[in-house]
């Protein structure tokens, strides 16, 4: 069996000296609607919803958008619920972001619901204690296919 100390010191590298410290049940709140767009067919609305883990204390928190994998087809924020619990645990504002998902919705639909989240996310950063200028994402597959456009993208 191979040991977990590589991936508990890149761990520990990339949430800094707080990944040591006894962690804390951060506050959860699930469901968030952060934005409604027209449904796939035209005839009404979609929630786009995030779930938030939050740490415990006064903030203002550096936030870290995390987003679902799944081939751009499936998916969905619940996928990454432990991610977000365990960077609140390390002092980090944490959001798992749903997405309209193919081939019902077309790029660049998935890439502006993300950017959508953090604006939301930014503009709530009183409600949540999220440093706004601190903002950070992970993906996994087509999540850090997002995550990476994100980065490259201007901020409209």
């Amino acid at each position: 069996m191979k040991s977990l100390l590589p991936l508990f010191t890149l761990l520990a590298l990339l949430l800094g000296p707080n990944f040591l410290r006894a962690a804390e049940k951060p506050q959860l709140e699930l469901d968030v609607i952060y934005a409604k767009v027209p449904n796939a067919t035209g005839t009404g609305e979609k929630e786009l919803k995030l779930d938030l883990a939050i740490p415990e204390g006064k903030g203002p928190f550096p936030l870290v958008v995390v987003v679902h994998g799944g081939g751009w087809r499936m998916g969905n924020k619940k996928d990454v619920r432990g991610w977000i619990t365990l960077l609140a645990e390390q002092g980090f504002v944490a959001a798992s972001v749903s997405y309209r998902l193919a081939p019902d919705y077309v790029f660049p639909a998935q890439l502006e619901d993300v950017k959508t989240a953090v604006r939301f996310l930014r503009s709530q950063r009183v409600k949540y204690k999220i440093d706004p200028e601190k903002v950070g994402a992970l993906g996994f597959s087509a999540g850090g296919h997002l995550v990476a456009l994100l980065g490259l993208t201007d901020a409209k």
